[in-house]
């Protein structure tokens, strides 16, 4: 992005909101508009050749020849005519005379202005004008310094105002402009990501004609779940990966209730239950598995799920089920944790784990075990428990490999943890 489309960009953003008011230019003064009947101070209100110019127009109807201009700005200019003696001379000169425009006020002002041409007598007779009028004028004066100080006031208000306004808009700027450079070095970041996995690539011309590797099996089983599980999930890492769940759990409060494990497998999580002091008891379909388990003096028993919770008159102050949700159809995860939450205690735990979809390798592994339905996404899993009731409902991702810029892709399982309220 160049310097300009940035610019462009960021004025863009201060229009939307509606800052360009602070650049509105200051409205022109009110040009002269010819009429049928005129006054004094309409006509000299205006400034030197602005003020012939209009003069000529409403007087004389037409502009001002050259050398009439030059005349009256001479007598203006030198001070010995005023802009009310040549208002009175323009009208009742010979064109004026014969335009015969209507001036309010004309004749008084006219004599006037022929008795102060007078000489000596007019100098005299003008000073007598003037004294006489001066406490009108002084009048005058005091309004108009009143209101100038008024509107200076108002000025001041203004700009002050504006003031305030153009330091929130550079606020802004400054504001929007970081942002964009986040963005950029957030750009830069994720450039640099790719080009480091771009180098791990194999150019596709340098790839061999074929390419072969070996499968092994470290011992053949007896139960073909049993190889494919040790050989796939390896009892150590599941066993790591679901320590990091005891911290989710109050030990205090379940050391006198029993903690069920559904889908408990090979004794994984019962392992670490127990090793926290926790009593735990687990129950799953898959013989071979609880044989692991009896070897560990685990407390387990055979049965299915949603079976063993409809019999059950216990009440429980944890209930587990790690990956087992993707084995089972909607309607009977639905009607699990419906179950669960009939079988807990008030304020006991639901703890479900389960592939994430949103990985990127997800589906890579994901039917290597026969026994899988289909991926369950975490906001369908965490709408069915709020809807059965379950509160403070909080996602927990596990087993990262960083592929994406976006956190929740690179976990390859998602836990989560409710509870009864």
């Amino acid at each position: 992005m160049d310097l300009e489309h940035l610019k462009k960009e960021i004025v863009q953003r201060a229009k939307k909101r509606k800052w360009e008011k602070i650049f509105q230019p200051l409205q022109p003064e009110e040009s002269f508009v010819p009429k049928g009947v005129y006054t004094y101070e309409g006509l000299t209100k205006y400034s030197q050749e602005e003020f012939i110019r209009n003069a000529y127009e409403a007087l004389l109807q037409r502009a001002p020849d050259t050398e009439g201009m030059h005349h009256y700005l001479r007598l203006l200019r030198s001070g010995k005519r005023n802009k009310t003696e040549i208002v009175s001379l323009l009208r009742y000169s010979p064109e004026g005379r014969e335009k015969n425009v209507t001036l309010l006020g004309a004749k008084k002002r006219y004599v006037a202005t022929l008795l102060f041409s007078v000489p000596f007598f007019g100098y005299l007779a003008k000073i007598l004008y003037y004294l006489w009028k001066l406490p009108q004028k002084m009048s005058i004066l005091e309004d108009v310094v009143q209101k100038s100080s008024h509107d200076l006031s108002k000025l001041q208000t203004v700009f002050e105002k504006r003031d305030e306004e153009l330091r929130g808009f550079k606020q802004i700027v400054m504001d929007e402009l970081n942002e964009i450079e986040g963005r950029f070095q957030n750009l830069d970041h994720a450039i640099l990501q790719i080009d480091k996995e771009l180098h791990k690539l194999t150019p596709i011309q340098n790839l061999p004609f074929f390419y072969s590797q070996t499968i092994s099996f470290e011992k053949k089983n007896e139960d073909f779940y049993t190889m494919l599980e040790e050989h796939y999930y390896p009892a150590v890492l599941v066993k790591e990966k679901q320590k990091i769940y005891l911290q989710f759990l109050d030990k205090q409060t379940l050391q006198d209730k029993t903690w069920l494990d559904v889908g408990c497998g090979r004794g994984e999580f019962l392992e670490i239950l127990r090793d926290a002091g926790i009593k735990a008891k687990g129950i799953d379909i898959h013989e071979p598995a609880l044989r692991i388990c009896k070897q560990k003096a685990l407390d387990t028993e055979q049965s299915e799920a949603i079976e063993f919770l409809e019999k059950s008159k216990e009440k429980f102050g944890g209930i587990s089920a790690l990956q087992v949700i993707e084995h089972m159809k909607f309607e009977a995860i639905s009607r699990f944790f419906a179950l669960a939450y009939e079988r807990l205690e008030k304020g006991g735990i639901i703890l479900v784990e389960t592939v994430n979809p949103k990985f990127c390798e997800a589906f890579n592994n994901f039917y290597i075990d026969p026994t899988h339905k289909k991926p369950v996404p975490v906001e369908l899993a965490a709408s069915l428990l709020a809807y059965h009731g379950f509160e403070d409902i909080r996602v927990i991702y596990s087993m990262p490999k960083a592929l994406s810029p976006e956190k929740e892709k690179n976990y390859s399982d998602y836990a989560l943890i409710a509870k009864k309220g």
